[in-house]
């Protein structure tokens, strides 16, 4: 997560805190066109920051590491090469830098669009129907907060967003759930 920097006497209040680093370098053998592919599916799905081609970061972490040394012997059974390397940022430029190429914030933004556009179909489509779309965006969301590593501002608005519309389609689907719940209320009253 982002934090202030601990000694900040003469430094800039907003110093985030240094992030280490583990960098993958690979290069794939290009006549192995499916576990080519499978590595770069990998290399997507774990989350990883592209630094160029061939050079993919994630920040330090125990599972980051097994992942990608996993990955790296992998690469290496296909005939391929795999350096795996741990990293600091000289700069907070760079820092920044890094931490940008983690930005989940567009990922975040098209799956409030998609939320959002759901309730279009309230009183209209299949109730069920729309609890499945919506099954499938709570999935894609916890998909997105899992490589969200840095903690995006536009995590939380997207969890609202989708906490209100499974209560809007689980009422469409279940009109008399709350209707029975006040009854059993008023009967204790």
């Amino acid at each position: 997560m982002l934090g202030r920097s601990k000694r900040s006497a003469g430094r800039d209040p907003f110093a985030i805190e240094p992030v280490k680093w583990l960098v993958l370098v690979a290069s794939l053998p290009t006549d192995e066109p499916e576990a080519r592919m499978k590595v770069l599916r990998t290399f997507e799905t774990l989350g990883c920051g592209v630094l160029r081609e061939g050079a993919y970061v994630l920040p330090d972490s125990a599972a980051n590491l097994n992942s990608f040394e996993r990955l790296a012997e992998y690469v290496r059974d296909i005939r391929g090469s795999a350096y795996l390397l741990r990293a600091e940022s000289p700069s907070s430029a760079q820092e920044h830098a890094l931490r940008h190429l983690f930005d989940r914030s567009p990922h975040y933004d098209e799956l409030l669009k998609t939320i959002d556009s759901l309730k279009t179909g309230f009183g209209i489509s299949n109730p069920s129907a729309i609890a499945r779309v919506v099954q499938r965006q709570r999935d894609e969301f916890e998909r997105i907060n899992a490589q969200d590593f840095f903690g995006s501002t536009a995590r939380d608005p997207v969890a609202r967003a989708l906490a209100e519309t499974e209560r809007a389609v689980n009422t469409l689907m279940f009109p008399t759930h709350g209707k029975t719940g006040e009854r059993a209320t008023s009967r204790k009253q």
